[in-house]
């Protein structure tokens, strides 16, 4: 059992409340015990659903226990990118609690609910098919996992770049334990974490409680308002509890809430054009109109305007009130502040996101088999306003919104036979949700007169998958691996779009009796994805294989439709993999070298591109571009306290 340094302080007040000092940090995804000479520690994996040593799983693979991750000063998902080689993370759209990932050159950069992930993410064995609320601490974790490449069987839901898998610490019914950490930082940087583990029935049922509170003032400021901006302010609180009344049953009852409300990040202006040349097929003749905020103004608000502003000339005429607009009396230069975090925006933008998640793992031990069921409901809101233009006057200004429901059911048999020789995995998988996703966006009456647009999209779809995937020890030294997963996915897009309250769904596509303003799409896809791998063990620390596997994503519809052209659907995106790769520890075991080279075709790439919608504007549309080659070496070089990934 690892101790944590953060701890220490926190031990003699456990020992005064009759805690174990013993209990006070659970590492489950890590054997740290180093022998007398001074080895690394074994790291156990699960990238194959299975408890394995790493350095014998023929997976490219970088696991981290949570004890690891907060040695490293890792705070939140976002920063394990700094310790993972081919994995990239960055905020979702200006959305602080959502992520984009990328791995291998996969990456889905939109969040909307009409498009799925490249890389998957699991929270205990639960899929997470949005990505809300994943920007959030690392609460209580034993271990994280970073598998690479198209998961085809076992993680097969539409991960075509890899897997995210992140586990958290199960309740012990063995002892009385708990832990209490506190970070302090600049500009106000203040987070706790607690959490307590209480054996309810000594070895039975336990307990197993878990807070974080993340909150900042921000490190910027909106010179308008004088408020903070990205601001951080949220909180997570979890409950377990687990059952194991005998050996065979183990039952683990899992509840989470995550809550955001902060003043959003810093979106300023870094360029201004000395005039705006528009061209609207809905006026007689293109406008150039000086970079002047007074003569915005006056369009936004619907005061005096003056045609001789157009061509830069002095006003003819005074405009109702106390003052004459004047052009280049204030150019929208001088909202570029020589301070990159100090802006000017037309409002502050308050996100608020909520997620909420009952889970349920039960595993039954059949002797020579084990059992599973995973069952999850989850439940996500979010609202984020978005000034585009980045000075006070609305130019174009935006706010999405999503909300949805999900439920999951999984149903997995593992085991061994034919004299242990085989290593089996069979499975169901049954995933469902349903929600809306839209916008809302108000921008300058010259550019778009009928303000607003709005995209109202209601959204259901439903996946099926079973999957089965095995290895076979031929030698002592040789294992084969195969796996085949068949899936498939039904989608279901209410599309309602308006543009100053008028239907701009084309007449054509309007399918729903019951709604005037309404297309229904529908589409269904079915896909077979594969694993096949071999790896020969060439020596006690050494261990070479081979592997392929296919991933896929389901096609779609796009969100975002006000023309034929850009509600055209899209299809299924597929990527098929090459790996060769080594695992290797020398030195007495004092060092681990890991080398992984590999080649990902992929055809049908998904892409989000902006174009014409054929009426004096643009529309973002979803469509297959061509087929790509990403090629690529992994290494990463472990010894006693140093960890080098490139």
């Amino acid at each position: 059992m690892r101790f944590c340094t953060a701890c220490s302080a926190i031990a003699l007040t456990a020992a005064a409340l009759g805690i174990a000092p013993q209990a006070l940090a659970q590492d489950i995804g890590e054997d740290s015990a180093r022998d007398g000479r001074g080895s690394l520690d074994e790291i156990v994996a699960t990238a194959r659903r299975v408890a394995e040593n790493l350095q014998s799983v023929p997976v490219a693979v970088t696991a981290f226990s949570g004890e690891e991750l907060r040695s490293q000063g890792a705070r939140t998902a976002l920063d394990i990118q700094a310790l993972t080689p081919n994995l990239k993370i960055r905020e979702g759209g200006g959305n602080p609690t959502s992520l984009v990932l990328a791995i291998r050159g996969q990456i889905q950069t939109d969040i909307i609910s009409t498009l799925d992930p490249s890389i998957g993410v699991y929270v205990d064995e639960v899929y997470y098919a949005r990505a809300m609320g994943l920007n959030s601490g690392l609460l209580d974790l034993a271990q994280v996992e970073v598998l690479k490449g198209p998961q085809g069987t076992l993680f097969g839901r539409n991960t075509t770049g890899g897997a995210l898998n992140i586990t958290t610490n199960k309740p012990d019914a063995g002892a009385l334990g708990g832990s209490f950490r506190m970070n302090i930082g600049n500009h106000g940087r203040f987070d706790t974490e607690a959490v307590l583990n209480v054996p309810l029935v000594r070895d039975k049922l336990a307990l197993r409680l878990g807070g974080q509170r993340q909150k900042s003032n921000g490190y910027g400021r909106d010179l308008v308002s004088g408020q903070r901006l990205a601001e951080t302010d949220n909180y997570t609180i979890r409950g377990k509890l687990r059952w194991t009344p005998d050996d065979r049953l183990d039952v683990v009852v899992s509840g989470e809430r995550f809550n955001l409300g902060q003043n959003g990040p810093v979106q300023g202006l870094v360029y201004v054009s000395p005039t705006n040349v528009i061209n609207n097929p809905l006026l007689p003749y293109p406008l150039t109109i000086p970079a002047t905020p007074e003569i915005i103004a006056a369009l936004t608000t619907g005061g005096c305007f003056d045609t001789a502003l157009l061509a830069g000339a002095a006003p003819t005429f005074r405009c109702a009130g106390p003052s004459t607009y004047t052009p280049g009396s204030r150019t929208f230069a001088s909202y570029m502040s020589a301070d990159p975090y100090e802006v000017s925006l037309t409002s502050v933008p308050r996100v608020k996101a909520r997620t909420s998640t009952v889970s349920v793992n039960a595993s039954y031990d059949l002797g020579g088999a084990t059992l599973k069921y995973i069952g999850a409901y989850r439940k996500i809101a979010n609202t984020n306003p978005i000034d585009l233009d980045g000075t006070p006057f609305t130019i174009l200004q935006t706010e999405t919104f999503q909300k949805s429901h999900s439920w999951s059911h999984e149903f997995q048999l593992a085991g061994q036979a034919f004299g242990d020789r085989l290593d089996y995995t069979v499975g169901a998988y049954r995933f469902t949700e349903s929600g809306s996703d839209g916008s809302t966006s108000f921008a300058l009456p010259v550019i778009n007169p009928n303000n607003p647009s709005a995209t109202r999209g209601f959204v259901a779809s439903k996946a099926l998958a079973f999957y089965g995937q095995g290895t076979l020890h031929a030698t002592d030294a040789l294992s084969l691996t195969a796996g085949l997963r068949w899936s498939q996915d039904k989608k279901r897009l209410d599309s309602r779009s308006t543009v100053g309250g008028n239907c701009v769904v084309p007449v054509a596509l309007r399918n729903n009796p019951s709604t005037p303003c309404s297309a229904i799409f529908r589409r269904t896809d079915d896909a077979v994805s594969y694993t096949a791998s071999a790896n020969y063990q060439l020596a006690d620390t050494v261990m070479t294989y081979v592997k392929t596997s296919r991933g896929f994503r389901g096609g779609g519809f796009n969100l975002r439709g006000t023309s034929v052209l850009s509600f055209t659907p899209f299809d299924p995106e597929e990527v098929t993999d090459y790996e060769f790769g080594i695992k290797s520890e020398f030195l007495d075991r004092r060092a681990r070298l890991n080398i992984a080279l590999f080649t990902s075709d992929y055809k049908d790439i998904q892409k989000s591109t902006i174009v014409s919608n054929g009426q004096g504007g643009t529309a973002t549309i979803v469509a297959n571009a061509a087929s790509a080659r990403v090629k690529g070496l992994v290494s990463a070089v472990s010894t006693n306290g140093t960890d080098l990934r490139l």
